[in-house]
């Protein structure tokens, strides 16, 4: 039973993650974990970070991480830190691989980008436009 398959932060698993909707990732496709190894073990959920193979179409975004080679995936694909998700354990079709601990690293500094604890620089200076409303930072 995939509930009782042990899951590790950073194992890529192949994932159907429902249908599209608009910009949304979905289908089966692989994903990287991002929980916790506690919450994996408890709950019956894991949090993830989809993966495209599509490197040329997509714009590249500092919440991109860009995996060139990785045990388990047959073409270099790009991590999509802005498109965290949270699915059931059911959903996990089957285990792909694992990235090493730099690559790792490199995805968790493109979630910090994405939950905004850590602002790139060429992003600093844009910050402190007027924003709607008037109010701007700072």
């Amino acid at each position: 039973m995939k509930e009782d398959w042990i899951y590790r932060r950073g194992d890529l698993y192949l994932v159907d993650l429902g249908a599209p909707i608009g910009s949304k990732q979905g289908g089966v496709r692989p994903v990287v974990v991002l929980q916790n190894d506690t919450g994996n073990f408890y709950a019956p959920t894991i949090t993830v970070a989809p993966l495209t193979s599509k490197i040329n179409k997509k714009k590249r975004l500092p919440t991109h991480y860009l995996l060139r080679k990785a045990k388990g995936l047959e073409r270099p694909s790009t991590v999509l830190a802005e498109q965290i998700d949270t699915c059931d354990k059911t959903s996990v079709i089957r285990y792909l691989g694992k990235v090493s601990r730099g690559q790792m690293r490199g995805i968790d500094e493109a979630v910090r980008v994405q939950l905004g604890y850590y602002i790139p620089e060429q992003i600093m200076g844009s910050r402190h436009r007027s924003r709607k409303g008037g109010e701007t930072d700072g």
